[in-house]
């Protein structure tokens, strides 16, 4: 964006602050030139319309007529590239902030830090709670398929739940991932005995991968669903306890 913010927080002295990483130039230029925004300072979340206030007043100020913000921020970033941050650094002083500062947008408690895909001002979402709901939505969908009578689809639905909940574990492990082989290679070898409730004759990604090798029937069908929704359940409640915990 032009003038963008990424969810963030500061430390100040030994409590938490909601913070905002102040992202500018981001998008069009001029014909054919496209720009990534620049991370240019952070600042508390509660000093973000000051933020605004203060880039709009200097840009008025100080562009050329016709210009828009980007072509404005590039000019001036490319002759100093330290003058937005200094433009906005006494915005980011915390030596004197208030006590109000520590409660984010729209909250009453204090801010507490979450690990997250995308923290926005008063929004701190689980990354990994986040994947067990995509694993979920999966697992609802292989059954109204097989309920269907959409065998095929019921299958499909019910290894991609297989897939995003050894992600979901994986990654709350700090493990990372990226395909799907990987996926299932890695929690085979990681933690494929800690799980042999589920599947005993074989190990896990030969378990999940025998739906390519079967033929889509009904009856598999309804085995696979009930395992992958099963196998779900298992991990997502696990991550629930250790959260509480």
């Amino acid at each position: 964006a032009s003038i963008g913010f990424h969810g963030s927080s500061m430390k100040v002295t030994k409590r938490i602050m909601p913070a905002l990483q102040v992202m500018l130039g981001g998008g069009f230029i001029t014909q054919g030139d496209f720009r990534v925004a620049d991370k240019v300072i952070k600042v508390p979340s509660k000093r973000v319309v000051q933020v605004v206030d203060t880039l709009i007043a200097d840009f008025k100020e100080n562009k050329i007529s016709g210009e828009t913000f980007n072509v404005y921020y590039h000019r001036v970033n490319g002759v100093d590239n330290k003058y937005f941050y200094n433009l906005l650094k006494e915005l980011a002083n915390t030596e004197e902030a208030l006590d109000s500062e520590f409660v984010d947008w729209d909250k009453d408690d204090y801010f507490l830090p979450a690990i997250g895909i995308g923290e926005c001002a008063g929004v701190a979402i689980d990354l990994v709670k986040t994947l067990y709901f995509e694993a979920e939505e999966r697992a609802d969908t292989a059954a109204n398929s097989l309920a269907e009578g959409k065998v095929a689809d019921a299958i499909y639905h019910a290894y991609t739940t297989f897939v995003n909940t050894a992600k979901a574990y994986l990654i709350g492990q700090e493990i990372k991932t990226n395909s799907q082989e990987k996926i299932l290679s890695d929690f085979s070898e990681q933690f494929g005995t800690d799980f042999q409730k589920y599947y005993p004759s074989s190990d896990f990604k030969t378990w999940v991968l025998r739906a390519k090798a079967s033929k889509p029937d009904a009856d598999f069908a309804k085995t696979y669903v009930a395992e992958a929704t099963a196998f779900f359940k298992e991990l997502s409640e696990a991550h629930t306890k250790a959260l509480e915990d």
